[in-house]
């Protein structure tokens, strides 16, 4: 009786045994909570706020921008090839950033003289290289307001034929280049499409009137 018994106590508890590992194994493959899809979401959109000091670390933002007006508009000018930006930005501090951005515009005009019979077809290349300091105030948690002004150098370069109108030639031709120290000022926008890329738009002198890019974050 005593050994029927002791069977009998041996099978339970290999059965409460097995159920316990079994139970154990489960647990162990449950997906933690840095796993789960919320976490992750929740850390993307921390990584998304450059604002916070308690995860900031310094980054670099590159930014593309394409002009939507030239700086010349009133002058009634017309587009040749559309002003283009290409720049790259160090942010400091949460609030506080510095960059650098070369540009290139071009654009014709022309001014008439005599009733319109005398005109002066002008065509204007410009080239700007600029330093840019910006500060930058948070719009919920994935937008920011930012401005700032930049201070550089410009060359500009001045085609113009003079003549009577429909009689030019090449040698009407007149080139005209200048050069010089060159600050200007703007205010935009950012809002983070992901954590590392994001749209702005910004009006200010210079460049452009107004213009509309992408900008990618390295961290």
């Amino acid at each position: 009786m005593n050994s029927i018994s002791f069977s009998f106590l041996s099978i339970i508890m290999l059965f409460i045994s097995g159920s316990i590992d079994a139970q154990t194994s489960r647990f162990e493959s449950f997906p933690d909570r840095a796993s789960s899809p919320y976490q992750q979401k929740a850390e993307r959109m921390k990584r998304m706020d450059a604002f916070s000091e308690r995860t900031f670390n310094p980054f670099f933002t590159l930014h593309g921008q394409i002009g939507l007006m030239s700086t010349f508009s009133k002058d009634m000018t017309r587009s040749i090839a559309p002003p283009i930006a290409v720049g790259i930005n160090y942010r400091v501090s949460p609030t506080f950033s510095v960059g650098l951005q070369g540009s290139t515009s071009k654009y014709a005009a022309d001014i008439h003289y005599f009733d319109r019979t005398y005109t002066t077809a002008v065509e204007t290349t410009n080239r700007m290289l600029l330093v840019r300091i910006n500060g930058h105030l948070p719009v919920g948690l994935r937008g920011e307001i930012y401005g700032g002004f930049g201070m550089g150098t410009r060359d500009t370069e001045i085609v113009a034929q003079e003549g009577p109108q429909g009689e030019k030639t090449e040698e009407d031709r007149i080139v005209r280049p200048q050069s010089g120290f060159i600050t200007t000022a703007h205010v935009g926008g950012r809002y983070a499409l992901t954590p590392r890329l994001g749209i702005n738009g910004e009006i200010g002198s210079g460049l452009s009137l107004a213009t509309v890019g992408i900008s990618y974050r390295f961290r």
